[in-house]
């Protein structure tokens, strides 16, 4: 019974296939898919956007600048050298330091997680930038 069902459905197909007539392309169609295909291989410029925008750099360095206009000013000197480390007991003092006590090796932890953090920063920004350049010498 199979063997009749597939015998059936060979039968259909070559008579469709017969019956079909051979399409002729058009005389310039190699050329219009070749100028498809160079068409799609040039791809848009990419546009360089920094990983950290310029807000948030003039933020930071608000920050600093702030930071280093209120230590000094808020601070007395406790020794007689020519340069005298600032006191940081205002920003000890603030409430959530007394929330949260962190052991001397959390907190070298922190700091050289976050040095790490810049210098992969600094190697991707230096991977990326390859890359932009490699784009605009191909385009």
């Amino acid at each position: 019974m199979k063997m009749e069902i597939d015998r059936q459905l060979e039968g259909f197909a070559d008579h469709i296939m017969e019956a079909a007539a051979l399409e002729s392309t058009s005389v310039d169609f190699t050329s219009k898919v070749m100028l498809q295909a160079l068409a799609s291989q040039k791809s848009d410029v990419t546009l360089y956007k920094p990983l950290i925008s310029n807000s948030v750099f003039a933020g930071v360095l608000v920050c600093f600048i702030a930071a280093f206009i209120y230590l000094p000013e808020n601070t007395t000197p406790q020794n007689m050298y020519w340069l005298s480390y600032p006191d940081f007991s205002p920003i000890y003092d603030l409430a959530a330091s007394s929330v949260f006590k962190f052991s001397e090796m959390t907190t070298y932890t922190i700091v050289f997680a976050t040095l790490v953090l810049f210098v992969q920063i600094c190697i991707l920004k230096k991977h990326f930038d390859n890359q932009f350049e490699k784009c605009n010498m191909q385009a």
